[in-house]
């Protein structure tokens, strides 16, 4: 186990009580703050193992009311990560993020991220054809779009040699 360097002068006073095996970096903090919808404030112990000693790697982090009871937290699940079958998913993941369907481990940078190229790059839907031929502040964009995806004229429009 690896204590963090800012222990050495930030919540010295406490040492870590389970054994986290390997090279596995802890930290810990006794009013750690958590955002959200409705912020609130914590005492907290994040552990960074190794890929080697669980199949997700990464982070966990245990929250309690003394720091004593968020090493708990992060060690139970430690244990219950450790034992898992992993089932991976991205869930609601933009970025390479992914859940355990299981356990809700988290992992990162297994997967390529999921990338937006805009809204001038979305394809053109069978119901914008028909808008093309009207000049309006929109028209110009959405013949660009189709002129991107090849589509020159609307399926139903006459042929210019017609």
């Amino acid at each position: 186990m690896k204590i963090a360097s800012q222990h050495a002068w930030k919540d010295k006073d406490y040492t870590p009580r389970h054994d986290w095996p390997g090279d596995t970096l802890v930290q810990w903090g006794g009013s750690g703050v958590v955002l959200g919808k409705n912020p609130y404030t914590t005492a907290f112990f994040e552990a960074f193992p190794d890929k080697d000693v669980t199949a997700a790697g990464g982070f966990i982090r245990g929250e309690g009311k003394t720091i004593a009871e968020a090493e708990d937290d992060a060690f139970a699940r430690f244990k219950k990560e450790t034992s898992c079958n992993h089932l991976w998913g991205r869930e609601h993941y933009t970025n390479s993020g992914q859940l355990c369907r299981h356990c809700r481990a988290f992992r990162c940078n297994e997967v390529k991220p999921i990338v937006k190229l805009g809204s001038w790059r979305k394809p053109v839907e069978w119901y914008e054809t028909c808008l093309m031929e009207i000049d309006n502040k929109y028209s110009r964009v959405l013949r660009l779009r189709a002129k991107f995806f090849g589509v020159t004229q609307r399926p139903d429009a006459p042929s210019p040699s017609a």
